[in-house]
């Protein structure tokens, strides 16, 4: 898992999310499931997102949060949650600026530079400083 329900279910910094991004196996059955209790509930199928692949990196670092003999659930570290985030963030949305900003506390970082090095530990910065630095320096100014 990553998103939202990391920030809620492993980190605690807030209380809800609007859906679950995650990346399950078996993707068939769980989207049967998925879309079974969407029916039943009356809710949008995306309550469990899946799109949320095209954003991970091949250097993410996932941590074990539950461990049961029949589901196991990871969650992204928080440096990759960190990551993840500031890549996929969209400005001026609330949560999202706040869990980049929690996600930057947790972790001790002080200045820009201290996002970057743990950002380029995952990515390549050249395809979204420019939106970054607008990014980082709205909630670094706080």
């Amino acid at each position: 898992m990553v998103g939202g329900a990391v920030m809620c279910l492993a980190f605690k910094s807030r209380y809800s999310t609007f859906d679950i991004d995650a990346v399950f196996i078996p993707a068939d059955e769980i989207q049967a499931c998925v879309f079974e209790i969407s029916r039943e509930y009356n809710i949008q199928p995306l309550w469990l997102n899946d799109i949320v692949y095209q954003y991970f990196s091949d250097k993410g670092i996932f941590n074990e949060y539950i461990n049961y003999s029949h589901l196991k659930i990871f969650v992204a570290a928080p440096e990759y949650m960190l990551a993840l985030k500031c890549l996929s963030a969209r400005l001026g949305n609330a949560n999202e600026l706040s869990d980049i900003k929690f996600l930057i506390s947790h972790l001790g970082l002080k200045t820009k530079e201290d996002v970057y090095q743990t950002i380029t530990e995952f990515y390549s910065l050249d395809e979204f400083q420019a939106r970054l630095d607008v990014l980082l320096n709205e909630i670094l100014s706080k």
